[in-house]
């Protein structure tokens, strides 16, 4: 506008008193404008500074000014609240977007009530729930010139405040319990209704009278004296005491008394909480006498049990000693009838004699495991079978559960078959006999009821979690089958499909009802299926853990073994026979010194036994258990204190040969045992194994000789120099991996790659344990590849491996033609 000013006084030529009149107008007016503009500014800056919702609305009810503490209070509608807005526009438009709770369901009537409360108002605030739970306090009045002032203040937290005060004081009033309030006098200030439907008074006779008025005269004064002094401490008082109602009844309360201080902390009141414990004292004396009752009741019944849990302990006692005893009865004639029979049969006989010696000793082999069946099955029915934790290699136990079923099967022009997946774990932890014992009853059957093919025995997992495997067994054979009715009556003892079935092919049926018991305790089920004329499947599962492929190389349980074909390399061995029967020792005596040429001294007795060790050397010492006097284990801790175990092994000789027994052996201080009665194969190598044996030079073994891809002495030394478990690996393997190949290349051919790489690396495992070095590092190479995924190195992994287990198989297969394993 100067300027403008400035260019007119130009074009008029005006004289120069005019001009400056005018120029001092325009000054003024600037000046003034300026003035007004800082002003608007201040007051603009004053608005925004309040901390409430600040709003102006002009005689048109349109928005003139507001700050940003309204717009924030209301931010669903904030692109609304602008200058020049109606307040209907700018509350109906809110409202449709939920920016109220109360216009939810009839947004015009509550437009039409807000918009009648904004136009005339009373200056009385307004409480105000938004949609997002927030609650508004409006004020608002009008001013002389008829502008709209209002203000808007968040009040949520002190509705929330007001709320739970309002549910505590719900809470309070409705509480079952009598609550009172007092000030530091005692004076109450507060009842709630519970107090004065336990007391009888009502609120009026009570409020501003001392507590004191309810007192008894039958609470202790030391009780007061510590309610007060811990309340006056600041600390809350709980206990009991007993208070009088209005009728003059006393009753006993329990009272939680509480200080209440204000905000420095002062204490100002304090609150009571009483119980009537009337009814729970009446209770409480109910339980009393009834908990007394029952105290006797189960004192009489408690000695009753104990008196029967000792008839039941001392019966069960008595039958574990009965069959201990009878074992050891039956077993010694038993030991001396096949001993001698054994001894016979090392002697020059005439065919007849011979023939008859072998049936005597069949008939005595059979009677033996019906023997055995029995006590198994009283023992596990007597819950006295406990299952060791060992580890040991599946191969090894399949291994010699073909060596014990097999020669039957050549009898009978049978083949058995083990078909192992790849990816069972090689070694076990678990008890290796049960389940070898369980194999060879079922095997054994198979064998017994089968007239041509094959048995075979079938391995696969079930599950793996947590470092155990539960293993899916089968047995498969072509024999006799079964109906559904005879299925049903198996797994019982004493039971078979029928009684031809006995008439035929001979048996207990307690073969079954035991492998049922033992299957049962290594955590698995078994079951059959079958049909007449189509053979039986008999499977069971087990659990076991994963032990270490280290355990591939440790010595196997001990296992019967085939009549011996050479005689044992015992010559010169120094045995001390520990053992009261004379029969017994002439056994012992004529099968050691005239077939294995060893030297022989005896004693009859624990006390003879103990007096020989302490005079003369021995390498080993062969001991029998149940001796009159001093018994095998009493003289096996007192050889124990002067000769430890490294020093003089001591075998014993036990008729009992169950699993507790060896633990009572070995806890005795005894190295290893032998069962009554004894297989003369299974006594020599116990003592090739516990004895000073010689060395010849005729002791030479098939596992000496070079074997291609195959390095003996690796071999030997995973065997601990056992030339015969090197032996019996390596046909092991020959006989379960030859298929190998295929299987691996079968599995990509499917695709099942994780298949193939467990193949690969159990034959990683299992062909270090034989010493093929070259063999098990071309397996591990294929394992590796298949895991990796390196798909353009899998042909030449393949053709390494391939390559490798041929040379291996061709070089096992050539030895055994050659010559059969050794034999001890």
């Amino acid at each position: 506008m100067i300027r403008r000013l400035q260019q007119h006084a130009d074009s008029w030529g005006a004289c120069p008193g005019s001009l400056r009149d005018e120029r001092h107008d325009i000054a003024e007016r600037t000046a003034s404008a300026e003035a007004a503009e800082r002003a608007n500014k201040l007051l603009l800056e004053a608005v925004e500074q309040v901390a409430s919702g600040f709003t102006i609305f002009d005689e048109q009810d349109r928005l003139v000014i507001c700050n940003s503490a309204y717009r924030n209070k209301y931010a669903l509608s904030s692109d609304l609240i602008v200058p020049g807005a109606t307040f209907e526009e700018i509350i109906r438009k809110g409202a449709e977007r939920g920016q109220y709770k109360d216009a939810m369901g009839d947004i015009n009537g509550w437009v039409r009530q807000r918009v009648q409360q904004h136009q005339n108002p009373t200056g009385q605030p307004i409480e105000q729930e938004l949609g997002d739970g927030r609650w508004i306090l409006i004020v608002e009045n009008r001013t002389p010139s008829g502008y709209i002032v209002g203000n808007r203040i968040d009040i949520t937290e002190r509705k929330r405040t007001e709320d739970q005060l309002r549910k505590l004081s719900r809470a309070v009033e409705q509480s079952v319990e009598s609550i009172l309030i007092t000030d530091v006098d005692a004076n109450i200030e507060y009842v709630n209704e519970a107090f004065v439907r336990t007391t009888g008074y009502s609120r009026q006779e009570t409020i501003g009278r001392n507590a004191r008025f309810l007192k008894s005269g039958l609470t202790p004064p030391s009780t007061y004296a510590s309610f007060w002094g811990t309340l006056r401490r600041g600390e809350h008082w709980q206990g009991e005491m007993i208070n009088k109602r209005k009728n003059g009844e006393t009753y006993p309360e329990y009272v939680i008394a509480t200080p209440i201080r204000d905000p420095g902390g002062a204490i100002t009141h304090f609150v009571a909480v009483r119980e009537d414990i009337t009814e729970k004292r009446r209770n409480a004396d109910e339980l009393t006498r009834h908990r007394k009752h029952l105290e006797e009741l189960v004192a009489q019944r408690t000695a009753e049990l104990v008196s029967a849990r000792d008839a039941a302990q001392a019966a069960a006692q008595a039958k574990s000693e009965f069959l201990a005893n009878m074992s050891h009865e039956i077993r010694t004639p038993m030991n001396a009838i096949l001993g001698l029979t054994n001894l016979a049969l090392y002697t020059e006989l005439t065919p007849k004699q011979g023939d008859y010696l072998r049936k005597i000793k069949g008939a005595a082999d059979s009677l033996l495991g019906i023997i055995n069946d029995i006590l198994d099955v009283s023992k596990i029915e007597a819950g006295k079978v406990d299952l060791e934790s060992s580890e040991f290699a599946l191969d090894a136990v399949l291994g010699e559960v073909v060596d014990i079923v097999g020669p039957r099967a050549e009898e009978k022009g049978l083949r058995v078959r083990l078909d192992v997946a790849a990816d069972v774990p090689p070694v076990l932890v678990g008890d290796p006999l049960r389940l070898r014992q369980v194999l060879i009853n079922l095997c054994g059957n198979a064998v017994k009821f089968a007239e041509h093919g094959e048995v075979l025995v079938l391995v696969r997992p079930q599950a793996l979690a947590e470092g155990h495997v539960t293993l899916r067994f089968a047995v498969r054979d072509h024999g006799i089958g079964m109906s559904a009715e005879q299925m049903a009556l198996l797994f019982q003892p004493f039971t078979q499909a029928d009684a031809s079935v006995t008439r035929r092919y001979g048996g207990t049926g307690l073969g079954l009802a035991i492998s049922k018991r033992l299957v049962e305790l290594m955590g698995g089920e078994i079951g059959v299926a079958s049909e007449p004329g189509q053979g039986s499947n008999f499977h069971f599962t087990a659990r076991f853990g994963v032990g270490h492929a280290q355990a591939l190389a440790g010595p196997p349980a001990a296992a019967a073994q085939p009549a011996p074909r050479v005689q044992p390399k015992l010559a010169g061995l120094r045995v001390l026979l520990v053992e009261d029967n004379e029969v017994n020792q002439q056994l012992a005596r004529d099968l050691l010194v005239e077939v294995a040429d060893a030297h022989i001294a005896t004693a009859g007795s624990g006390e003879e036994a103990l007096e020989r060790v302490r005079r003369e050397t021995f390498d080993v010492v062969l001991m029998d258990i149940q001796m009159p006097g001093m018994s095998g284990y009493d003289a096996t801790r007192l050889i124990r204190r002067e000769r430890p175990a490294g020093e003089l092994p001591i075998i014993a000789m036990t008729a009992h040969a169950l699993a507790s027994d060896r633990e009572r052996c070995l806890a005795a201080g005894m190295n290893d045992y032998v069962s009554k009665p004894f297989d003369p194969v299974d006594l020599f190598a116990k003592l090739t194994t516990w004895g000073r044996r010689r060395e010849t030079s005729t002791a030479s073994s098939a596992s000496r000789r070079p074997l291609a891809g195959v390095s003996v002495e690796v071999g030997l030394k995973h065997c601990f120099g056992r030339q015969e478990l090197h032996g019996k690996l390596l046909r092991m393997f020959y006989g379960t991996r030859a298929g190998s190949s295929s299987e691996l290349r079968e599995a990509l051919r499917r695709g099942d790659t994780e298949a193939a790489s467990c193949l690969a690396h159990s034959l990683k495992s299992s062909a270090a344990s034989i010493g093929a070095e070259a063999l098990s590092s071309a397996a591990a190479r294929l394992d590796a590849v298949l895991c990796g995924g390196e798909d353009d190195a899998l042909e030449s992994a393949l053709a390494d491996f391939d390559g490798r287990l041929r040379v291996v198989l061709e070089g096992l297969e050539a030895w055994l033609d050659q010559e059969t394993l050794p034999v001890v």
